[in-house]
């Protein structure tokens, strides 16, 4: 399971992530999500009627459903903004993710379920080098392929253009030093 920790005043966000044998705990920055509320469409989910927002995050379009019946700016991964609770989520494209609220508990009085000694274990990484492990680990493995490819005898290939479609697996497509 995926820790999340945010730290609204600051910006700062933290969250665990697993990558080649090796658990991580990432810094990253809060983005400043703009998302387009409809006064129009909305949803029950459970026993709350949720109003739709949709936005682009790093490349992603996002489709979101949003309570305002309970009034705190929360949401999965790293994507709040709203005026409540995101009931729903779901991004389209290369990568297709749905997250729905199933059973909550509001107002929560316990404390949360993660242990503090156990993110402080972790390795701690910034976004932008993890993101280049990734990448690094996506283009050694396309190299390896590549090296196993036999051509029959008087082929030889000069030049490969090779397109991509979100090889890294993450809900970002594109992040905000990428060109």
């Amino acid at each position: 399971r995926k820790v999340i920790v945010n730290n609204p005043k600051t910006k700062d966000l933290y969250f665990t992530y697993a990558f080649n044998n090796q658990n991580y705990f990432v810094h990253d920055e809060m983005p400043e999500i703009k998302w387009k509320i409809s006064q129009n469409e909305t949803k029950k989910i459970g026993k709350y009627i949720c109003k739709k927002a949709i936005t682009t995050y790093r490349g992603t379009e996002l489709e979101a459903y949003f309570t305002t019946e309970i009034p705190v700016s929360l949401a999965p991964h790293k994507l709040s903004g709203l005026p409540g609770l995101v009931m729903e989520m779901r991004s389209f494209g290369q990568i297709y993710y749905i997250w729905t609220v199933k059973n909550i508990e509001f107002p929560y009085n316990g404390v949360p379920n993660y242990s503090p000694k156990y993110l402080k274990s972790l390795r701690p990484i910034e976004i932008k080098d993890l993101v280049k492990k990734i990448d690094d680990k996506i283009e050694e493995e396309f190299n390896i392929q590549q090296s196993k490819l036999e051509f029959p005898a008087g082929v030889k290939l000069s030049s490969v253009n090779v397109v991509r479609v979100n090889p890294r697996r993450m809900l970002e497509t594109k992040f905000e030093w990428e060109k």
